[in-house]
């Protein structure tokens, strides 16, 4: 409803589990050491009828060896994961709600 049955007819959504880099801090806010590309994924699409397109893209962009869709592949599914996309925002929140420029 918030996007629109316009918009939403041209987009496509798409999440997945787990983040594609595994990553440590070398040096706070300037460098960052990637320990791993992960391989395997999990995903949610909207519209579902929009699975292969995303999991062609995921197999070309991130070398993945399989994709799978995350229980129905629905993004209700996605929305119930607790990554680090759905758990930031609050987590931000909660850290800087009184931060002043």
């Amino acid at each position: 409803q918030i996007l629109g049955d316009e918009l939403l007819s041209k987009i496509v959504i798409c999440g997945l589990m787990p983040m594609p880099f595994n990553c440590r801090i070398e040096t706070f806010g300037k460098c960052v050491k990637v320990q791993e590309l992960k391989r395997n994924y999990s995903i949610g699409v909207l519209p579902s009828s929009a699975f292969d397109r995303c999991k062609d893209l995921l197999t070309d962009t991130l070398h993945a060896k399989s994709v799978e869709p995350a229980g129905g592949g629905t993004m209700l599914e996605c929305t119930m994961w607790p990554i680090n996309a759905i758990i930031h925002p609050a987590r931000l929140y909660t850290l800087l709600n009184d931060w002043k420029p």
